[in-house]
């Protein structure tokens, strides 16, 4: 196992996330300048970034809701430790620099690896740390079902959806808004839309509807860790998004069936979703793990 390998593991197995005088992360060794006494500017960084290798173990998109939550409770952890404590934390994001440019091949190698180690720490770890708890409780609720079928609608999907769609249209409007800004209304909007939509659509259409959270994950991650041209491309995409209703409702109709605003909405975003996603992921070598994503787990 190569020495990045080795580190990661060791990263996510004493990695400091429980908020408890009992869980130190190790002593990295990983060049780079780190601050004794951090900022929270700097924290929220490092969470972030510790956030990053959580999501690409598990090889399981969380939405952007669940990620506050679970932020939330590492930061209130974090600041309980010592100006000693902190620094070790700096490893994180050159951690992230180093699977976002890793190949293929390693890249495979590295989720397996840690995919176990995470899942190993989450058994071991203390049940009522809230840290904890938190990501425990998010991974339970992506799985819950909204809607019974075949796919199901489950939350994770109609979630990120909705908050995925929602930043597009507000992109649309302000295009330096991130999506921290998406009001809370319009997710509620756009979940009520798919909710009264999806019993009518077709196997295809769900099925690429349930691509939503793999690819909001990795845009939202590439708005933070990619360079400016994958920023751009990904702003591109979204925009793209926002407008697919307007381009379906300028297509001659297939029939003569009255079908309602609303799912005219949901077919587009799930044409233009399907057309997305290999690019998406081919682009975005690190990501090809969310590929296999379903809503019921990893295929």
């Amino acid at each position: 196992m190569s020495r990045v390998l080795k580190i990661l593991i060791m990263v996510l197995l004493f990695c400091g996330l429980a908020a408890g005088a009992d869980s130190q992360p190790p002593s990295l060794d990983i060049p780079g300048p780190a601050s004794a006494a951090p900022a929270v500017e700097k924290l929220e960084k490092n969470a972030q970034a510790f956030l990053f290798v959580l999501e690409f173990g598990l090889g399981s998109p969380f939405t952007a809701a669940q990620e506050t939550i679970i932020l939330d409770e590492l930061l209130a952890g974090w600041q309980t430790k010592t100006d000693t404590d902190l620094p070790k934390f700096d490893a994180y994001p050159r951690i992230v620099e180093m699977i976002m440019t890793m190949k293929a091949k390693d890249l495979d190698a590295l989720r397996k690896e840690l995919e176990t180690s995470v899942r190993e720490w989450l058994d071991g770890s203390p049940a009522g740390d809230p840290a904890v708890k938190a990501v425990r409780s998010q991974l339970e609720q992506k799985g819950k079902v909204v809607i019974p079928g075949d796919p199901p609608l489950t939350e994770m999907v109609v979630s990120a959806y909705s908050e995925m769609v929602a930043f597009a249209r507000l992109l649309r409007q302000d295009p330096d808004a991130s999506w921290e800004d998406v009001e809370r209304g319009s997710v509620a909007g756009l979940r009520r839309e798919i909710l009264s939509a999806w019993r009518e659509f077709g196997p295809e259409d769900c099925k690429n509807l349930n691509t939503a959270p793999a690819l909001w994950i990795t845009w939202r991650k590439a708005f933070l860790y990619g360079t400016s041209e994958e920023r751009d491309r990904v702003r591109k995409d979204l925009l793209r998004l926002a407008a697919a209703p307007e381009e379906q409702g300028n297509r001659p109709s297939s029939g003569g069936s009255s079908i309602s605003q609303g799912m005219v909405k949901q077919r587009a975003y799930s044409y233009l979703l399907a057309q997305m996603k290999q690019t998406t992921f081919n682009t975005f070598m690190w990501s090809q793990g969310f590929k296999g994503w379903t809503p019921m787990g990893k295929t």
